[in-house]
């Protein structure tokens, strides 16, 4: 229930922000996250840290992607 959670969040906010620049903030935060980890000793063998990042991202790219979609005018 929350990586759906997760996953729609990133979709909104991708929607709302609408600039492919967005899709790096996740891997950002993971990497960020892993680090902070692994510098106070912990193990980041057990962490979702890679599926959570990247499920974020995936969901940003949709979002930003459909933003661009509805935005356009039909022809």
């Amino acid at each position: 229930m929350t990586l759906i959670a997760l996953v729609l969040v990133a979709v909104a906010v991708g929607h709302r922000v609408g600039h492919w620049w967005t899709v790096g903030v996740p891997v950002l935060a993971g990497a960020a996250w892993a680090l902070l980890l692994s510098a106070t000793g912990h193990g980041l063998a057990d962490t979702p840290i890679p599926f959570v990042a990247a499920a974020a991202t995936l969901g940003v790219a949709v979002g930003v992607a459909l933003g661009r979609r509805l935005e356009r005018p039909a022809l």
